[in-house]
């Protein structure tokens, strides 16, 4: 499960661009900024964090041109963004964030991924948990994602929502909220995305931000 060794607007034609012989790479440095245009002058696009991961459509002139799970190109500096070789590109399935539904049941695996988040003034405390599991003989990935909060008042709140998707060779894609069991589905207006993190902070990256399983020795 863990890979813990360890992505702008007028568009330039492809042409001008030399495919590299991977089609993943990973980000290398934090909060690296992505540009419309592969140049330091270019309005920004967005920011990548470590670890994450993305299609390289190729390379040019010290900028590579990626394009993220929604299908948003931009270009990142090259020396930010390190293509996966093959064999990191074998071993890189949405399989290694999956668990079988039973094992859930078990103390240890039911820790889950988990981001947790304290407020400025230090007087309260949220926390989000995901799971993503399969089950015997049924198609697609269920995903439990349980939301925390406290202060230091006592108050406390707390959800507990269940998504459906499918693995999608690197990624999951999260489209329906579901029942408990996997029943009545109603369409996200937007899909969740999720896939192993590259980075030694973290395990998965659901939708842009890091969660981390607390045990590194399951898996």
């Amino acid at each position: 499960m863990m890979i813990r060794k360890l992505l702008l607007g007028a568009a330039i034609a492809a042409s001008c661009f030399m495919a590299d012989a991977q089609n993943l790479v990973r980000i290398t440095g934090n909060n690296v900024n992505l540009r419309e245009m592969p140049s330091a002058q270019s309005a920004k696009a967005g920011t990548a964090l470590l670890g994450m991961v993305f299609n390289d459509l190729g390379t040019q002139d010290g900028w590579t041109r990626i394009k993220d799970l929604k299908g948003k190109e931009m270009y990142i500096s090259s020396k930010f963004a390190k293509p996966l070789t093959a064999e990191e590109q074998k071993d890189f399935t949405a399989d290694l964030c999956v668990m079988d539904r039973a094992e859930k049941e078990d103390a240890l695996h039911a820790t889950g991924y988990s981001q947790t988040m304290t407020s400025k003034d230090g007087q309260s405390e949220e926390s989000t948990t995901w799971h993503f599991m399969s089950e015997k003989g049924k198609p697609g990935i269920i995903a439990e994602m349980n939301w925390q909060w406290a202060n230091t008042s006592g108050q406390m709140r707390g959800n507990t929502l269940y998504y459906k998707g499918d693995i999608r060779g690197w990624y999951i894609v999260l489209t329906d909220e579901v029942e408990e069991d996997g029943s009545n589905p109603r369409k996200l207006d937007e899909p969740i995305y999720v896939y192993p993190a590259y980075t030694p902070d973290a395990n998965v990256i659901v939708n842009d931000k890091k969660y981390a399983w607390p045990d590194e020795e399951w898996g």
